[in-house]
């Protein structure tokens, strides 16, 4: 039971709650085993979804480039925002970080805490930027919520591709791990699920 409620809102993502649960049904029907009935989900779900971006794949396609547009356009004011402040707390604190700054490790860059802090800023900064471009698009596609977050994957792989056919001195392993922040599309499809659910709840 708690397999097949877990099915039915996998589906309810990308179509109506009771054409999901009719398809639920007559997919543990017809699956003679659980790795079967799952595949079976994943695929109706993401032909679905599918299918539904080919209908209209430019207009898709526009709305995930605005997507990205909006994502940088506040990623661009997030991190003027934190210069900002950074600034203003490296002002405050700049007595306690030369206390503990050794001379003979200065030529070797920025103390570790601030690395670190500005490390963790950049991953908040992706996060909260690409649940904010799910949220965008998502609520520019009613009904659809989740379409347009499959151009905008497309999208930032065609620029992954591009970027390393332009840099050909990137090796694979360096482009696949540069996927994971350029697509950042796990909190983007969070994004995407979260306006959808708040529009059917309604």
């Amino acid at each position: 039971m708690h397999s097949a409620q877990i099915a039915e809102w996998i589906l309810s993502l990308v179509t109506t709650p009771e054409r999901a649960a009719a398809t639920v049904g007559d997919l543990m029907e017809n699956a003679s085993s659980q790795g079967r009935f799952w595949f079976g989900v994943l695929r109706t779900a993401v032909s679905l979804l599918w299918r539904e971006f080919a209908d209209d794949s430019v207009h898709t396609m526009g709305l995930a480039f605005r997507g990205l547009l909006v994502q940088i356009s506040v990623g661009i004011g997030m991190v003027l925002l934190f210069a900002v402040v950074s600034g203003f707390l490296a002002g405050l604190l700049s007595p306690i970080v030369e206390s503990s700054w050794h001379p003979t490790n200065a030529a070797d860059g920025p103390h570790p805490w601030v690395h670190a802090i500005g490390m963790m800023m950049g991953t908040a900064i992706v996060v909260f930027t690409s649940f904010q471009a799910g949220c965008w698009m998502a609520r520019r596609a009613p009904g659809r919520e989740l379409v347009p977050v499959m151009g905008y994957t497309i999208l930032g792989f065609v620029i992954a591709v591009t970027g390393l056919i332009w840099d050909r001195q990137e090796s694979l392993s360096q482009f696949i791990l540069g996927l994971v922040p350029g697509f950042a599309w796990i909190p983007t499809v969070a994004g995407a699920v979260w306006i959808r659910k708040k529009q059917t709840s309604r």
